[in-house]
């Protein structure tokens, strides 16, 4: 059987109704979370347009420099360097 002091140590160790109540009361609700996972969703989905961006960007680039080399290749060839 349990004693007094049983049930107080119990109390120190478990969490009260009390207690998850207030946890409860702390957390979001599903509308709250909903909104901030689509918020975040969005933002991930503008990193990604601009990363997007970005590579293709650099391929276009790096397709620019390669012509510059190829044509500077060319012209020393024509003038002997």
């Amino acid at each position: 059987m349990l004693t007094a002091g049983d049930i107080k140590k119990l109390i120190a160790v478990f969490a009260t109704k009390a207690d998850l109540e207030q946890i409860r009361s702390e957390m979001v609700t599903r509308v709250e979370f909903e909104e901030r996972m689509d918020y975040i969703v969005s933002m991930f989905d503008k990193v990604f347009g601009e990363l997007k961006f970005i590579r293709e960007d650099q391929i276009i680039h790096g397709e620019a420099h390669r012509k510059i080399k190829e044509e500077l290749h060319r012209i020393n060839a024509k003038i002997g360097l």
